[in-house]
């Protein structure tokens, strides 16, 4: 999962053979809830150990690059 400012994404992949992760946030309890559509294993986190802080200036850092 990833946070900017004013935004969170939990889009994990649940179909990218590389993650098989389909997240439920619980925003009020600040918990994350997840199944795997592979292995069928589940798992509860923390929303603060799931989550990846972004910084705006990283995602303009990686646009320019991939217009090169």
């Amino acid at each position: 999962m990833a946070r900017g400012r004013g935004w969170l994404d939990i889009d994990t992949g649940a179909y990218h053979p590389k993650s098989g992760w389909l997240t439920a946030l619980d925003y009020t309890n600040q918990q994350v809830y997840q199944f795997n559509v592979f292995n069928r294993r589940s798992r509860m986190l923390p929303l603060a150990e799931a989550v990846v802080d972004i910084e705006p200036t990283q995602i303009a850092k990686r646009r320019h690059l991939l217009q090169l």
